[in-house]
């Protein structure tokens, strides 16, 4: 897990706290971003690029330095290879 994602769960889970009815839809609000985004973001399911670290980032008040201090590559978690998929077709040979 990021180090970003990981500051940001706990910026959640802290305004929880304080406040029981407290959502995940006002979380988003609150940084001006698509509650679905911020669904897949805490959930791993959506890479946080730059451009997103930098938005959510200054929502939270944070200076340009303390964002860059979670810059991280944007690169998607690895999906399940499609050789199978290749191999029904005959596109996929293991000899190569």
């Amino acid at each position: 897990m990021s180090m970003m994602i990981k500051h940001i769960q706990n910026i959640f889970i802290e305004r929880c706290r304080t406040n029981e009815q407290y959502s995940l839809r006002a979380y988003a609000r609150s940084l001006n971003i698509p509650v679905s985004s911020m669904s897949e973001i805490m959930n791993e399911k959506r890479p946080l690029t730059k451009k997103l670290r930098q938005k959510i980032g200054q929502s939270l008040n944070m200076s340009l330095e303390q964002i860059d201090a979670f810059d991280e590559d944007p690169i998607a978690p690895v999906k399940k290879s499609n050789e199978d998929q290749f191999d029904l077709f005959g596109f996929y040979d293991e000899s190569e």
